[in-house]
């Protein structure tokens, strides 16, 4: 069924719903007929009855007149002897005692009836019967002519049925045709009507025009991260050429720098992709969140060895076993670029503050620190990809991940300005 086209099958349907409808109406209609030509036979045999009827109550007569020719008559006087008898051996052998019967025999079918009368003499017995060939042969040609009456008007259904479903689905074609031709910048036309044609249309336009977003999203992507990495990796390749030539272990140390950062650059890009195409993380339970969370600081805690940026950490947490719409993975990352923000924000000296709230209200994850804040035109716009605030040397992609990160689990992410410095926050809900 489902190779043939949605026109075939539109007619194929049509045409088995009115060969149905037909067949009943057929049926019907074939059964009336036949019970009226029964009928017909019945109220002929009592009528060739009624005369005889007649005349025993008037005269009571023992010897009732013969019938005329053809009219098949059985009279039994009250004393068991037939005094009339026009009857067909076969026939007069199967005489019942029923009001009606239907006598077959080996040429032809008869419907009998019988009445009795009584008289002083007794009661009478009368037998007429009625040969059905003739309406038999009616019904034979009524039904002959049924059928072909039927298939004629499912024929004239169908090809009606065709033409109209053709008819109904023409715009549908001029539709495709026209979706077909489309050029870079153009929209379906609207038939207007409010119908399903027009439902389909704006749909079809909704489609081209997230598609065509989604395409100038990727470009835009592909051609800023192109642009983002054509600096580091410059600077790579300068470093590598400078420790070719002298290799000091500062000129490796910066090498090994770059090299890190480019890779920083590509894991970001890399999770973005994967936020794009619609991969959520999966619920844990408050103690893999802490722990997760713990095992970012003690990573930053030993980078920031031997430097004048302090990192402090205080983890509340009501219940362990509640469950927070975010794994142990994406609240590492999520810390991870929060402190590396706020520790380029404080420089070379200061203090961050990471705080982990879990309770019947969700996650709250904050990062505080003392640096200088951040400009207010910055604010609106800091969560928008490769967006970097002067100097920060980033690849603008930290707090773009916090944001996709956090709205991929059902949350929210915001920078708050304090009076010396930032928090920036992530609120994930309960599951």
């Amino acid at each position: 069924m489902r190779r043939l086209g949605v026109r075939a099958r539109l007619v194929l349907l049509a045409a088995i719903t009115a060969a149905v409808m037909l067949l009943i109406a057929l049926v019907v209609a074939r059964a009336q007929i036949a019970t009226a030509l029964a009928d017909t036979d019945r109220q002929l045999a009592v009528e060739d009855i009624a005369p005889y009827v007649a005349d025993l109550q008037r005269s009571g007569r023992e010897h009732p007149d013969p019938p005329s020719s053809g009219v098949l008559i059985a009279v039994r006087a009250p004393d068991g002897s037939i005094v009339t008898d026009s009857m067909p051996d076969d026939v007069r052998e199967r005489l019942g005692s029923s009001p009606f019967a239907t006598v077959q025999t080996e040429s032809a079918e008869f419907v009998v009836a019988r009445r009795t009368v009584r008289t002083a003499a007794g009661t009478w017995t009368i037998w007429a019967a009625r040969d059905t060939t003739a309406h038999a042969a009616q019904l034979a040609a009524i039904d002959l002519t049924l059928w072909l009456t039927g298939v004629a008007l499912v024929l004239a259904f169908v090809v009606t049925a065709a033409l109209f479903v053709r008819a109904a689905l023409r715009p549908v074609d001029e539709l495709r045709a026209r979706a077909a031709a489309l050029g870079p910048d153009e929209l379906l036309p609207d038939p207007g009507g409010g119908d399903e044609l027009a439902r389909l249309a704006g749909t079809l336009n909704d489609l081209v025009t997230r598609t065509r977003a989604a395409t100038a999203h990727e470009r835009r992507m592909i051609a800023d991260a192109a642009h983002e990495l054509r600096t580091p990796v410059a600077n790579l390749r300068v470093a590598a050429e400078l420790a070719r030539r002298d290799p000091a272990p500062e000129r490796l140390d910066e090498l090994v720098l770059l090299t890190s950062r480019l890779g920083d650059l590509a894991g970001n890009l890399l999770e973005l992709a994967r936020l794009d195409d619609g991969v959520r993380p999966e619920p844990s339970d408050a103690r893999t969140l802490e722990d997760a969370l713990l095992l970012a600081v003690d990573s930053w805690r030993t980078r920031l060895a031997g430097t004048d940026v302090e990192l402090d950490h205080a983890v509340t947490v009501d219940d362990p076993s509640r469950r927070i719409a975010v794994d142990g993975v994406s609240i590492g990352r999520l810390a991870d670029n929060l402190i590396a923000n706020a520790v380029k924000a404080v420089g070379s000296r200061g203090s961050v503050r990471v705080l982990l709230e879990v309770g019947a209200h969700g996650l709250l994850l904050a990062v505080e620190d003392d640096g200088p804040g951040m400009p207010p035109a910055l604010l609106d716009t800091a969560f928008d990809r490769f967006v970097r605030g002067s100097g920060s040397g980033g690849g603008g992609l930290g707090l773009a991940l916090v944001q996709g990160i956090a709205q991929a689990c059902g949350g929210s992410a915001r920078l708050v300005p304090l009076p010396s410095g930032l928090r920036a926050e992530v609120r994930i809900p309960a599951v």
